[in-house]
């Protein structure tokens, strides 16, 4: 359940429970920019195995770690997206924490209830629950529709993105090779870059 679901889908908010959301948002957020380290971590040692394979001549191992690669793109954008989540809901608890306690300071506790009410009538709360019904129903239509396909598939053609991506890289392993490794970084961090803006990684 999303934060603001539990705060205010239901009747009464006190500023005690906005402070302790805030706080369990503060902790959601360090612990999302730690999962975001450990991916970028682990997306190294991805790239740096896939240079090794390539030098090697290993093109099982590199499609093995492609695959590893793209999964782990879609796990990168899971987090970022959930980071962004996370900011948005610290900004605005912040901001309500802040008007609540104005409201208290003056004794306005009409003020503080119309604040609420207003809240809930933004339908945040009722937003958030169907995104994540929809989001789960999406996925079980996918693995319905997934457990259809039985037997021996046809060959699929060379994906384009691992062709350019793989040249790329071979490009860097030639310039790390060459001693520069300046510029062999910046090409790798650019190739990353691009790579993750991917629209399918969304």
């Amino acid at each position: 359940m999303g934060i603001f679901q539990k705060l205010f889908g239901k009747q009464g908010v006190s500023i005690d429970e906005l402070r302790e959301a805030l706080k369990e948002v503060e902790r959601d957020r360090r612990r999302n920019r730690r999962e975001i380290s450990r991916w970028e971590r682990q997306r190294k040692k991805i790239v740096d195995r896939m240079k090794k394979q390539r030098q090697d001549g290993s093109q099982l191992e590199v499609d093995y770690s492609w695959d590893e690669f793209k999964h782990h793109r879609v796990e990168g954008a899971d987090l970022r997206r959930q980071g962004r989540v996370y900011n948005l809901e610290g900004i605005a608890l912040r901001r309500t924490l802040r008007a609540v306690e104005r409201l208290e300071k003056k004794a306005d506790r009409g003020g503080v209830q119309d604040l609420l009410r207003r809240i809930q009538a933004t339908g945040v709360t009722e937003r958030a629950a169907i995104d994540r019904e929809m989001e789960l129903q999406q996925l079980q239509d996918m693995n319905a529709m997934l457990d259809e396909f039985t037997g021996d598939l046809e060959q699929e053609p060379e994906d384009p993105e691992k062709l350019l991506f793989l040249a790329e890289l071979d490009n860097i392993t030639n310039a790390e090779q060459a001693g520069d490794e300046e510029v062999a970084a910046e090409r790798e961090a650019q190739l990353l870059e691009e790579f993750d803006r991917d629209p399918e990684a969304e």
